[in-house]
């Protein structure tokens, strides 16, 4: 009984929102998406949303999630371009619209 109580009190993403959740990475994604971004800047923000990510075979990493069917592929090795955020930017964004 106490877990259920525990769990009343964690919100859910789609309750706090983006602006609440004080990202300013994700906020700087969307505001300069061709800027010079690094595979560490996508780990962090998706460990920040639950978002799983792996890296498939040396020269990308996979970001996933069990609600979004499809996931994202951003390059290790050579500059992330801008729609690989944008990309990432919208697996973020159906995560949070499917959860409400």
């Amino acid at each position: 009984m106490e877990e259920r109580r525990w769990r009343s009190l964690i919100p859910r993403l789609s309750d706090i929102g983006h602006a609440d959740m004080h990202n300013k990475r994700l906020e700087a994604f969307r505001s300069n998406p061709g800027g010079d971004w690094l595979p560490a800047d996508f780990e962090i923000t998706a460990s920040q949303y639950a978002v799983k990510f792996r890296k498939v075979t040396g020269t990308h990493v996979a970001f996933t999630h069990p609600s979004v069917p499809n996931c994202v592929a951003i390059p290790l090795k050579k500059k992330v371009r801008a729609v690989h955020v944008r990309a990432f930017i919208d697996l973020i964004d159906r995560m949070d619209d499917l959860d409400r």
